[in-house]
């Protein structure tokens, strides 16, 4: 690589040059005012344009000043209202509602940790395994299945809404979160272990929920409870 020019061999008309074309790229350039900011400018350049005629007194100066103001003030209430009126059009543009993305069902869940399981990324089959049972649940209406909830804020929603459960689904949070957070040994023993909880508890809610099945005559609910498999 050759060597750049020495300080003592760059002219005065070079750095000049030089600071000329980078204060001249986009992000050294003053910030363009706004509309009521121009606005206002021109209401201070037209008063003072008054004033300099005005100064020679009289009483016709007087009227036209007073004239001058009242037109004054009506221009700086229109800026203002123009200004308003942009800010609240821009707030009021109309969004692109994102469709809500439809919850991935316990079926699914299970799908994603048996190809998981398949390849030997045990973590990964029993953080699905644990999600296919709160989503199951969920469909039972024994939890509510809401982003960011916590493992802990469902273990407590199961232990109030069937508490037979609460051991079974307990012991399956705590394997996912020994292995998800606390960074604990997962394999295929407990990837199964959680596989079989799962079933436990999730034919204790059809059990729970067959025996809330109305009488003859009534309105039947559907089981809403997916086949486990």
């Amino acid at each position: 690589m050759a060597p750049g020019p020495s300080l003592s061999n760059v002219s005065p008309e070079h750095v000049h040059r030089l600071a000329h074309a980078v204060l001249g790229r986009p992000e050294f350039q003053p910030a363009q005012p706004s509309l009521l900011q121009r606005g206002l400018a021109a209401v201070v350049r037209f008063i003072a344009h008054l004033l300099s005629r005005l100064s020679a007194g009289g009483v016709g100066n007087y009227i036209s000043l007073a004239a001058a103001i009242l037109v004054v003030v009506v221009i700086v209430g229109l800026i203002v209202m123009a200004a308003r009126t942009a800010r609240r059009s821009a707030r009021r543009l109309p969004r692109i509602e994102s469709r809500q993305a439809r919850p991935v069902t316990g079926a699914e869940w299970r799908a994603q940790a048996q190809i998981h399981e398949a390849v030997g990324a045990w973590r990964e089959a029993l953080r699905c395994r644990y999600r296919a049972l709160v989503a199951d649940l969920a469909l039972a209406g024994l939890v509510e299945e809401v982003p960011g909830r916590t493992a802990g804020e469902y273990r407590h929603q199961l232990a109030t809404a069937m508490p037979a459960g609460a051991v079974a689904f307990g012991t399956v949070t705590d394997l996912f979160e020994s292995s998800w957070y606390g960074g604990g040994s997962t394999g295929p023993d407990e990837t199964a272990r959680a596989a079989s909880l799962s079933d436990t508890v999730l034919v204790g809610a059809r059990r729970a929920h067959s025996r809330e099945e109305p009488e003859p005559g009534s309105p039947q609910r559907p089981d809403r409870l997916s086949d486990g498999s």
